[in-house]
């Protein structure tokens, strides 16, 4: 019995070790935003397998794969370390939430790039981006990293034209670039309407009523 409860306690030990060396112990908020960055690399993993499964039927080029297979880790770690150093706290968005999601729109745009048949299937990975959005953007901000990705997916599409004409169909491409932007503007609307709503918007604006009718019952005093 002492030596299970002697093996639970090292094991707390260990977790605990891990979990102060992964995150600040002091700042909650801080925490939060290492585990939304943990996420997103959990995620780029399974973009990673995804881009390696493209290449390995053929549908994607090796520079492609290769290429993501450095810059994901990099961009990830530098991430960290920013977090992890409190770096972010001297920027307007602690959060990085809207860097993050260029940042991936970028890595997205990287991979379509070599990709032929399948950059059908690698535009989902634009609506992923968007999801973390949903952590801290509102409408405003979706539609400017939507107009972003947009852009993103329109160069993608003019390189290849001039670059690689024979991995791509053009009407292909607009029919899509044009079920992309739907998609991403829909997004956006439904995105930041969730945002306005959420408990911290409504105790937020709630606070702002009762500031407004304090001055107002001043005022006609």
């Amino acid at each position: 019995m002492r030596w299970q409860n002697s093996s639970a306690e090292k094991n707390s030990m260990h977790i605990a070790d891990w979990r102060a060396l992964l995150f600040p112990g002091d700042n909650y908020k801080q925490e939060l935003r290492i585990k939304r960055l943990l996420l997103a690399v959990a995620v780029y993993v399974f973009c990673l397998f995804v881009v390696y499964l493209s290449y390995f039927v053929d549908l994607m080029r090796w520079e492609g794969f290769a290429g993501l297979a450095v810059v994901i880790p990099i961009i990830n770690i530098f991430l960290y370390i920013v977090f992890r150093s409190g770096l972010n706290l001297k920027m307007a968005d602690p959060s990085l939430t809207s860097v993050q999601m260029y940042i991936g729109s970028l890595v997205t745009m990287y991979g379509m790039y070599f990709t032929t048949e399948s950059r059908g299937v690698l535009l989902l990975f634009y609506v992923v981006v968007l999801l973390f959005g949903s952590f801290h953007l509102d409408t405003r901000g979706f539609l400017h990293v939507s107009i972003f990705i947009l852009m993103g997916y329109f160069v993608d599409i003019l390189l290849l034209i001039n670059y690689r004409p024979q991995s791509i169909t053009i009407n292909t491409e607009l029919v899509q670039w044009i079920m992309l932007a739907f998609i991403l503007i829909i997004f956006s609307i439904i995105g930041g309407a969730d945002q306005c709503s959420s408990p911290k918007t409504t105790r937020q604006q709630n606070q702002t009523g009762k500031i407004h009718q304090g001055n107002q019952g001043t005022g006609n005093s």
